[in-house]
């Protein structure tokens, strides 16, 4: 009679034990899905403005192409691959890489590689671009030929071009000739205990992207030494002027991986002037064992008060 008297209780109480663990369950997996979600949203924060058509990435507008490059420096080189994959892309920079074409990637900005597809192109608003980078061309189609086999060529530039400006009216002879052009200054080598480490500054113009880039990288992985580079004011504000306007800059990176890049000024706009300037180290055990400082300057007496 005991046991009857409590069944409808069990009974009660097994539904109410399995609710208890759904539920747990549901949050748990809610949970889980939102960290992933999280952990994603770092390297699609822009898919909203990205599409892959025929794995060639189209932007809506120069502006859309502009908030990329940015994020895409704010995220770092060492994501690029994450960020591809975040939007279903296989870049130029991937097969670079794939194929070791050191070439490609020490002489052009990994950034720009990781914005064309394997063929060189990217579609922005209405236009199409294809590049050579062997000639410094680049090739400007409309976007509504991306599946023609004879496309009519809209324009043809060099890398020193700026095709927004052209495009926006903003462009002439006497304007161009002020505009700061491409400079280099490396890849200089360190021979270390644990091999080589490199490094550069780098003014570069590819038509559609304008940047400012520092890079130094080792030839190997592990070892006892830390790499660092970083902004430094001994000859100056470090800074940069386009005709929207300008900015003083700084940062810093390092440690104990095998490349590290700083990129401050990425953008379809270029430069009329600007500091570059780098100091770049090796450290082991805490002290200093190779230090130098690299400077790249253009019409740096038109300062940046800012």
């Amino acid at each position: 009679m005991e046991f009857i008297k409590n069944k409808p209780y069990s009974y009660s109480f097994a539904i109410s034990l399995i609710l208890i663990i759904a539920t747990i369950s549901f949050y748990a997996c809610n949970k889980e899905q939102n960290n992933v979600k999280k952990q994603n949203d770092e390297f699609n924060e822009y898919f909203f403005a990205v599409k892959v058509v025929d794995n060639i990435l189209v932007l809506e507008s120069e502006n859309a192409y502009n908030e990329l490059l940015n994020h895409l420096a704010k995220i770092g080189d060492s994501n690029f691959e994450k960020w591809e994959k975040s939007v279903g892309f296989n870049s130029l920079r991937k097969q670079c890489v794939q194929s070791e074409n050191m070439e490609m990637l020490d002489n052009n900005d990994e950034l720009f590689l990781t914005l064309l597809n394997t063929k060189s192109e990217i579609i922005i608003g209405e236009y199409l671009f294809h590049f050579d980078f062997k000639k410094e061309i680049g090739y400007v189609y409309s976007s509504k030929e991306l599946k023609s086999s004879n496309r009519e060529t809209f324009m043809e530039l060099g890398f020193d071009d700026d095709f927004f400006a052209i495009i926006n009216g903003e462009e002439s002879s006497g304007l161009k000739a002020s505009y700061c052009g491409d400079d280099k200054d490396g890849y200089y080598y360190w021979t270390t205990i644990d091999g080589q480490v490199m490094y550069k500054v780098v003014y570069q113009k590819s038509l559609i992207l304008n940047s400012l880039q520092a890079k130094i990288k080792k030839n190997h992985s592990g070892g006892v030494e830390d790499i660092y580079l970083s902004t430094t004011d001994t000859f100056g504000n470090v800074f940069w002027r386009n005709t929207n306007g300008c900015k003083n800059i700084s940062g810093s990176d390092g440690g104990s991986d095998r490349e590290y890049n700083l990129r401050l000024y990425n953008s379809s706009k270029r430069l009329i002037a600007y500091r570059w300037c780098i100091d770049f180290y090796v450290m082991q055990n805490g002290s200093t064992t190779h230090y130098t400082t690299l400077q790249l300057k253009c019409n740096e007496s038109i300062i940046c008060t800012n």
